[in-house]
């Protein structure tokens, strides 16, 4: 994840994974089109990616075992880079899974992880990809109709725009419905507490650009339980930061406009963050140093004082 384009990488968490008498659990991996390589397994806390097992491979196969000593949690696999990745210094080829005390496998393609993902074992899994898929395709469906709807009632073009203004607000309905069953029908799992930061505020297609925007501000953490500290053992909260903070920002601002709008963000985000003291501080610490890549002391200061 990267805050306002910018990558952050937070304080390492300890994670550990030791090997002994407790039951192992083996995370058998299919791979197409896999080039000779390290292929390293890791977890995640927020945007930290901490190597803690790796494997050469020149097969379509391999295997990692983990056991009851490592956190539940999201853990993320890299394949290497492609040749033209490494070219252009981009990222590598990855894919993420949860680890959840189970036997895991899983079948993709180096060329496209999570597009040719496949799950065969693995409830949770096969579970949170299907709400993946999901939310990929309700992102597209909904961006379509926002630029539609906000067209349609810039045209005063009302027939249409009521027409694309229910159809915006059905799809979000939908999909708040849809992740709220699937949290509901699986909560003695721990992906529904992830399911469950996918959720927004449903925006009236009625309502104007600007007047969305404030009730997406207003309304974007009701729906987020910040008392889960399992979840930093993954990018859950992290990533809904993320999305809150990118609202705040405007182009058009001026460094100093820019911070303001950041301390008015940082007050609302801190106010929610604070029902677990663990979450509080690693939220606290992924803001500060955040703000430290942005080279904005008074944010940081502020926070500091405050918090």
């Amino acid at each position: 994840m990267k805050l306002l384009n910018i990558v952050i990488w937070i304080p390492v968490f300890l994670f550990l994974s030791i090997q002994g008498k407790s039951q192992t659990f083996t995370i058998k991996i299919e791979l197409n089109n896999q080039p000779e390589g390290m292929v390293v397994l890791g977890v995640i806390s927020g945007d930290n990616f901490i190597a803690i097992d790796s494997a050469k491979t020149n097969s379509t196969f391999i295997e990692f075992s983990l056991n009851k000593n490592n956190h539940k949690g999201i853990y993320r696999v890299n394949l290497g880079h492609t040749p033209y990745a490494k070219l252009m210094k981009e990222g590598p080829q990855t894919f993420d899974f949860i680890f959840n005390h189970e036997n895991i496998r899983i079948a993709t393609d180096f060329k496209h992880p999570f597009d040719s993902l496949k799950v065969l074992a693995s409830d949770e899994n096969k579970l949170w990809y299907e709400v993946l898929r999901k939310k990929h395709l309700y992102r597209k469906q909904f961006e379509l109709l926002k630029d539609e709807v906000d067209y349609f009632w810039a045209r005063k073009d009302s027939v249409v725009a009521f027409e694309k203004s229910n159809e915006f607000n059905r799809i979000q309905m939908g999909y708040d419905i849809f992740l709220g069953q699937k949290a509901q029908q699986n909560s003695n799992l721990l992906v529904s507490k992830i399911i469950s930061t996918y959720r927004e505020p449903v925006l009236d297609g009625y309502l104007s650009a600007e007047e969305r925007k404030e009730l997406y501000k207003d309304d974007f953490f009701k729906t987020v339980n910040f008392s889960h500290a399992e979840l930093i053992n993954s990018s859950a909260y992290t990533d809904k930061v993320f999305e809150y903070l990118v609202s705040y920002n405007n182009p058009s601002f001026t460094k100093a406009e820019r911070e303001k709008a950041y301390l008015q963000a940082v007050d609302v985000v801190l106010t929610h963050a604070n029902k677990n003291d663990k979450v509080y501080q690693f939220i606290k610490a992924y803001l500060i140093h955040g703000f430290e890549m942005l080279q904005m002391q008074t944010v940081i200061s502020y926070i500091q004082k405050n918090y």
